[in-house]
């Protein structure tokens, strides 16, 4: 218990305090056999951005039908909006996401409002890495 809550003084405790589903998981280590915030991406959604982290491509998506963002390894290498997270992985033709933090901004909410999904527990782990770095 002590430890508990040491945790949650921490950047991350507070950031995942009021999220029940996030608590439970993240802080307090009950894990469920559900993969809640898996999901294949649906064919219903469109595609936001590129996100670049460690080298790794990060597709983004939204789901027409409702209020859910989707992480996935699917990338549209056609579209031109692409962010990096880490100073390693900008290019002149690839905008940090330090100069524009409204899309970080939009995908720390869903992730709050428990509206982001996951294409499959690796990237769920790698979203989770770059939440932790903001």
């Amino acid at each position: 218990q002590d430890f508990i809550e040491e945790k949650l003084k921490t950047r991350w405790g507070k950031f995942v305090k009021n999220n029940t589903k996030m608590m439970d998981y993240m802080m307090l280590g009950n894990f469920n056999d559900k993969n809640d915030f898996i999901s294949s991406l649906p064919s219903q959604s469109y595609y936001i951005a590129t996100l670049i982290y460690l080298s790794k491509k990060i597709g983004i998506y939204k789901s027409k039908k409702d209020d859910i963002i989707y992480i996935s390894d699917k990338i549209n290498n056609n579209f031109k909006l692409v962010f990096s997270l880490t100073k390693d992985d900008a290019t002149p033709d690839i905008i940090s996401i330090n100069t524009n933090k409204k899309l970080l901004d939009i995908l720390k909410k869903y992730y709050e409002n428990s509206q982001l999904r996951f294409t499959d527990l690796k990237l769920q782990a790698i979203f989770v890495d770059i939440l932790k770095i903001l």
